[in-house]
């Protein structure tokens, strides 16, 4: 009985270990206090609007901060109107002494954490200039690319210089990997924000294409490196990295509105960032533009976010900003003003048999793969399997092995009876063919470029892709919203309307 009492207890005594781990203290003196209370601003999900701000009273000078630390971040000490960042994590008791009317520069370090934040405070100290982004994206609106990224190249040679000279006797792996990001992704960071700072700031209709050489480093792992989220130039590394090839994909022409530019985000980022790296992302994104995003494609994040957050709030984040928006009921209300929008199409251009007949008559052509522009009126006679698509499209991407086995299905009398059309919505021919003769896409292929403002999206109301849509022989529209070629009838439907049964 008494081995099992002493059993528990050693039971006990390493629970409460293992638990107070997970704080961190920060406590100081306040030479000659001028203030009876002092602040600690956090952010531990680094989402703007989010933060938590810690209040201390100030006895004698003296003050003192618990925060939950079960894992490495920045905190920012506030007095006055001055900011001091600290790194802190599990099990550091921090004391931060400082003069009175002087936080930033008088600052000293004693305690378990010290090391780091003497370290810090140096090196912030010494690059400043370098490492403030606001000042960063205002120095791009008149920097030349080339003069920039030599005068980047020189300055994280410093800064790295700085880091292996110093002592790191007393420093965590994860202090260490913590400057090692915040080196790594200020150099990246301004790197992708140069295009796009540029586009933001300018009336041209596109976005500058970076010199393929700078990137010749970047790979989907550095975008995938959720536990550098602690520096800040990862955080905004990731922000114009994901904005910069979502451009690239739109052939680097500006998006007209928030809706295709968050959906070519969404697109283009979900295929190549994963876990809580993209759960922080697109929280971050629909957080600063969801107000003008379309609640279904609310919705479509909250949903990836969910998915891919690790436990994190993120997607609780989304839904209590805009929950209400992404909700059944708005999202009903807005398939159903599209229906009315589709209906007015169809009452439109209504033809004596109810459907909407397509010919020449409709306002857009289409480019073919030999550069001749041709309508839909040149199928009258099939049946026309239509598929809306674009080369940066991972969903499409998807389909297509579905509709290669969809078409094996078809005797070889249907087939005669049946066109597999692709319309592309990208915006270069190169991109356009090279994805074609890239993953092998057998049908009949026609080009109209302009993204979600060409005028195939346009006029069909076309809002994401892919989106499939089926012609009767007579060239109209018998099923606006058809079935993806991997859903269960779609062979049943193009087979009815060719007039014979499956």
């Amino acid at each position: 009985m008494n081995k099992l009492v002493f059993f528990c207890l050693i039971l006990q005594v390493g629970f409460v270990s293992i638990f107070a781990q997970e704080k961190a203290v920060i406590l100081g003196n306040i030479s000659d206090a001028d203030v009876e209370t002092i602040q600690l601003e956090l952010n531990p999900q680094y989402v703007d609007g989010y933060e938590k701000t810690l209040k201390s009273d100030v006895n004698d000078g003296a003050f003192r901060f618990e925060v939950e630390a079960d894992f490495p971040q920045v905190v920012y000490l506030q007095y006055n109107e001055q900011k001091l960042p600290l790194f802190v994590e599990s099990g550091d008791e921090l004391k931060v002494n400082f003069e009175k009317g002087n936080l930033t520069t008088t600052a000293a370090f004693e305690g378990k954490g010290a090391a780091h934040n003497v370290f810090l405070k140096e090196f912030n100290e010494k690059f400043a200039a370098d490492l403030d982004i606001p000042s960063m994206e205002k120095n791009v609106l008149t920097a030349q690319i080339d003069a920039m990224e030599m005068d980047l190249f020189d300055k994280r040679l410093a800064q790295q210089k700085m880091t292996k000279e110093a002592n790191k006797s007393e420093w965590s792996d994860d202090f260490e990997k913590y400057l090692d990001h915040t080196i790594t992704y200020n150099y990246y960071n301004t790197l992708f924000a140069y295009p796009i700072v540029r586009g933001n700031n300018s009336k041209n209709t596109s976005v500058e294409n970076l010199p393929t050489v700078m990137l010749d480093n970047v790979t989907p792992k550095m975008a995938n490196n959720h536990k550098a989220l602690v520096s800040e130039h990862y955080r905004r590394f990731l922000v114009y990295y994901l904005t910069y090839y979502a451009s690239k994909a739109n052939d680097f022409k500006k998006f007209a509105g928030v809706t295709p530019s968050l959906t070519a985000k969404y697109n283009w980022g979900k295929e190549s960032i994963r876990g809580e790296s993209w759960a922080y992302v697109m929280t971050a994104f629909v957080n600063d533009n969801g107000k003008d995003a379309e609640g279904e494609l609310i919705r479509k994040i909250y949903d990836s976010v969910r998915s891919e957050e690790d436990g994190k709030p993120y997607a609780a984040m989304i839904k209590g900003k805009y929950g209400e928006k992404m909700s059944d009921k708005a999202l009903a209300a807005a398939t159903k003003e599209k229906a009315a929008k589709a209906k007015s199409m169809k009452k439109a251009h209504d033809n004596k048999g109810g459907a909407v007949s397509i010919d020449k008559k409709a306002p857009f052509t289409l480019t073919n793969m030999e550069g001749q522009e041709i309508t839909l009126d040149k199928f009258k006679g099939k049946v026309v399997y239509i598929d809306f698509w674009a080369s940066w499209c991972g969903p499409c991407r998807k389909q297509f092995p579905f509709a290669k086995e969809l078409k094996k299905k078809l005797s070889k009398k249907q087939k005669k009876k049946v066109e597999f059309l692709y319309i592309s919505i990208d915006n270069g021919e190169k991109v356009w063919k090279n994805a074609i003769d890239k993953m092998g896409i057998e049908g009949y292929h026609v080009l109209s470029p302009g993204g979600w403002q060409s005028k195939v999206c346009q006029y069909f109301n076309i809002r994401s892709i892919p989106r499939y849509m089926l012609l009767d022989k007579k060239g109209r529209i018998a099923e606006a919203n058809a079935k993806r070629p991997g859903q269960d009838g779609i062979l049943e439907d193009i087979a009815r309307l060719i007039g014979e049964k499956k």
